[in-house]
């Protein structure tokens, strides 16, 4: 069996080549982080705390990083509060005056997240849809 070519006149490769893209749309993938337990909005929450680990571990600051999350500081509390809860040990060092760190999990978290989004845009790089 002989592989056909996909352009077997010289002149359908040129005008193929030549032609303008229309449209291109850029593609990102996202992980999403699922925690095993049985109640939903733990699931919802999960994207919105990494959003606001990450903010803290940048600004230093709980407050600051509620206005970069998009999140007021009453939600910010009870989702650091549950993240406790539900891995056993605080995610955030808040002292009040001081501002807030991340503890090591928290780090590990924020950092995990990053690899694993740096990592999926790496292996799709720029996907291309041509319509």
């Amino acid at each position: 069996m002989q592989y056909e070519q996909p352009f077997p006149d010289n002149r359908l490769r040129k005008a193929y080549s030549e032609q303008r893209v229309p449209h291109v749309n850029r593609i990102r993938i996202r992980p999403h982080w699922t925690i095993s337990e049985d109640a939903k909005d733990v699931e919802q929450q999960m994207p919105v705390l990494l959003k606001l680990l990450s903010g803290i571990y940048e600004q230093g600051s709980l407050s600051k990083a509620c206005v970069a999350s998009g999140v007021s500081y009453r939600y910010a509390w009870g989702l650091i509060k549950n993240g406790t809860r539900i891995f056993g040990i605080p995610l955030v060092n808040l002292t009040r005056g001081q501002g807030a760190s991340l503890t090591t999990l928290g780090e590990k978290l924020v950092w995990a997240d990053r690899r694993i989004a740096a990592r999926l845009n790496a292996a799709t790089g720029p996907v291309k849809v041509l319509f």
